[in-house]
């Protein structure tokens, strides 16, 4: 309610000020007394109905419109496409950098006198156009691949998810408030612009060639009209634009939310039975988080990783879920058949890397396609006690409620090993004895690895401790042969 009479008091502002300054035009108008210097209100709105009901005036407009239209669709395409290849590399990106930068810094005059070399006048204010948006387009998409959440994309490469899976849930739903804000501002400097090349190149019936024979035959309430014209037509062309553009958009946002891809590959060739990790180093900038680490983690019992903050904990976890790598040091995986260098992993990070704009359910299916239905995984919800979540996106959800969505993503992973760097914080008491009891179900036999600064969870989790510090390691371990 409060809502629409907000719209409502903004509205009756608008028109008051639309009155106040056309009161303003009518007076000035007066006081000159000279129509084809400054024409009055009156004047103006004549010249505007005798231009609509012109047998010529919605094919004139139609031409025009079609044209831009035409430059700023094949702008949104080809910089949607430049702005893609060039998040693939590089030299590309340094490739068209020049050439945009140019298009960007040449007025608008100089590129249209320019162009009348080249082409016809009659296919000017489509290039006019295109150019004028291009680089908006470009340096818009380009910024929104770049500035994809390297979590999300980190928390992908741990769950294996697909490249197809990637671009629809992580990659569409970034870019796309990148591409509508550039297509809002390009809109606005496509139709300036077109309507400028139209004026120079004076095409034949259009709103251009219109204005300038306004113009040269001192028909100035004619060229106010067409002005007013041009005004309402470029707001009203806007925001039909961006309407479809908004459709457009919730429209790819619901077919990426529906597609659940290829079922998700099931891993039932090894067990994993212990982790004989040595000597591993980790360094960021000049800091030694990592030195000579040194352990063998078994799938006996859970090993509750402690230690002040910065130590290396979290990691420690990155490079075993093979995130990050580390500087120096080996880790093996054995089975019992073989020694392997790698191995999946499921993990639930310090983060809850969720996608915010999808619900619960999407969250888990854009991980494991069409392994699990929607009424299993509502089960897998009830069992950590996940209610009141449905039909909602993630980012509306409290912090514990996504907490368990993440942990239940983590769960359902056919990995045989499971890491969880502080999983319950921001869970109530109730809540984590639940999720605790449901971790117990879902791994059994799987190698555990928990970082925790609460040392009730390794009693709880039936741990071991494993404090983790700068001092010097024990003796380096030797993994057995099999």
């Amino acid at each position: 309610m409060n809502r629409h009479m907000h719209h409502i008091k903004k509205a009756i502002y608008v028109m008051i000020a639309v009155c106040i300054w056309l009161s303003v035009w009518q007076y000035a108008a007066l006081r000159i007394d000279k129509v084809f210097f400054l024409p009055s209100v009156t004047d103006t709105w004549k010249a505007l109905q005798k231009l609509i009901v012109s047998k010529d005036f919605f094919y004139i407009l139609f031409r025009t419109l079609s044209k831009i239209s035409k430059g700023f669709l094949f702008a949104l395409f080809f910089g949607t496409i430049l702005a893609v290849v060039s998040s693939l590399s590089d030299f590309i990106k340094m490739l068209f950098l020049p050439v945009l930068k140019l298009i960007k810094s040449i007025p608008v005059a100089s590129f249209i006198i320019l162009a009348l070399l080249w082409i016809h006048s009659s296919n000017l204010s489509v290039l006019i156009s295109f150019l004028m948006v291009l680089p908006i387009i470009y340096i818009n998409v380009l910024q929104g691949i770049e500035s994809v959440d390297v979590r999300l994309l980190e928390m992908s490469k741990v769950f294996h998810m697909g490249r197809i899976r990637r671009v629809c849930f992580i990659y569409i739903p970034h870019i796309l408030p990148f591409l509508i804000s550039g297509c809002r501002i390009g809109l606005g400097f496509c139709f300036k612009s077109g309507i400028a090349a139209e004026i120079i190149g004076l095409p034949a019936g259009s709103i251009g060639e219109r204005l300038y024979k306004a113009k040269l035959y001192l028909m100035t309430d004619e060229l106010f009209a067409w002005t007013i014209v041009i005004v309402l037509v470029s707001i009203l062309y806007e925001f039909i634009c961006m309407k479809i553009i908004h459709v457009l958009a919730q429209a790819v946002m619901s077919m990426s939310s529906r597609y659940s891809g290829y079922r998700h590959k099931k891993n039932n060739c090894y067990h994993v039975n212990k982790i004989i990790c040595e000597n591993i180093s980790k360094t960021y900038e000049s800091q030694k988080v990592l030195s000579n680490f040194t352990h063998t983690f078994s799938n006996e019992k859970t090993t509750c990783i402690l230690g002040s903050s910065g130590i290396g904990k979290t990691t420690l976890l990155n490079i075993l879920a093979g995130i990050s790598s580390s500087d120096s040091g080996s880790i093996h995986f054995l089975t019992e058949e073989s020694v392997l260098d790698n191995a999946k992993v499921s993990m639930v990070f310090q983060e809850d890397r969720l996608l915010e704009t999808f619900d619960a359910y999407t969250n888990i299916q854009a991980v494991y396609g069409k392994t699990y239905d929607i009424n299993f995984i509502r089960k897998q919800f009830e069992a950590v006690g996940l209610t009141d979540y449905e039909q909602k996106p993630v980012n509306k959800l409290s912090g514990g409620m996504k907490r368990r969505i993440a942990i239940v993503r983590a769960m359902l992973s056919d990995a045989p090993i499971l890491l969880l760097d502080e999983p319950f914080k921001g869970l109530d008491e109730h809540i984590k004895q639940q999720v605790i009891r449901y971790i117990s179900r879902q791994c059994r036999d799987k190698i555990i690895i928990l970082v925790t600064h609460d040392r009730t969870d390794i009693a709880e989790m039936n741990g071991v401790e494993l404090e983790l510090n700068h001092a010097a390691p024990p003796k380096n371990l030797r993994f057995p042969v099999q």
